[in-house]
């Protein structure tokens, strides 16, 4: 399982006695990078099979647009900076 093979991997590397700390530190934090990406993309895929499958049921109803603008200024600007990292659905 491929899967299982990367979380080897992973641990070898990390538990490598050469590496040292601060590396150790930066390769960790890549990985949450990475799995978070992943996690996204997942997740996104899933909605797109659920739209597509027609499952998922829209509701329409009015809604301000300077609302909708002030929400998509205030994720943009939080992603920007670093000081959120969700993302729009």
């Amino acid at each position: 399982m491929i899967s299982s093979e990367i979380f080897h991997f992973l641990i070898i590397v990390l538990s490598e006695p050469k590496l040292t700390d601060v590396r150790r530190q930066q390769l960790i934090h890549e990985l949450y990078e990475l799995l978070s990406r992943i996690d996204w993309l997942i997740t996104t895929l899933l909605k797109i099979s659920r739209l597509d499958a027609g499952t998922v049921q829209f509701k329409q109803e009015q809604v301000s647009l300077e609302v909708v603008l002030v929400v998509l200024t205030g994720f943009s600007i939080a992603q920007r900076d670093g000081l959120c990292n969700m993302y729009i659905s």
